[in-house]
Formats: structure tokens, sequence, C-alpha cells
């Protein structure tokens, strides 16, 4: 079931770069894509996907209380 998912969601993925590279072609006056429109698609994808954490948390990773060694931002204001 797990790899299902996964091969349905990568498919998503992979169908929303090329949709936004046939998007970026076809504003360049083009009318097929091209190998740098699909690099450029890819390139956007793993921009976005860098800036949205899993889960929509934030990774913070100085304010673990568990480490009493941790000397972070969040451990010096306390």
């Amino acid at each position: 079931k797990a790899e299902t998912i996964l091969s349905t969601v990568l498919a998503d993925i992979l169908e929303e770069s090329l949709e936004d590279a046939r998007n970026l072609a076809e504003t360049a006056g083009k009318s097929s894509v091209t190998q740098r429109e699909m690099e450029m698609s890819l390139r956007n994808l793993c921009l976005r996907l860098s800036k949205v954490p899993a889960n929509g948390a934030r990774f913070d990773y100085w304010n673990d209380d568990g480490d009493k060694n941790n000397k972070g931002p969040a451990a010096s204001s306390k």
C-alpha cells in the first residue's frame, strides 16, 4: 500500500513539473518543452519543497528541552 501511495505522489509531482515546464516554454514562445524548461521546473519544485517543512511544522533544533547541553538561543533565554 505504501508503495502505491508513493508511486502516486511521485507521478503527481512529475506531472506538475511537466505542466510547469510546458507553461515556461509557452511563456517563452516555444511550442515544445526543452531540457532547459524541464530543469527550471524541477529546480522550482525543489525550491518549493525546501521551503515547506514536513507536516507544516517548524524545525527549530535549538528548542530541544531534552538536550541539557544545548547552548542555542532558546536555551540562553531561559
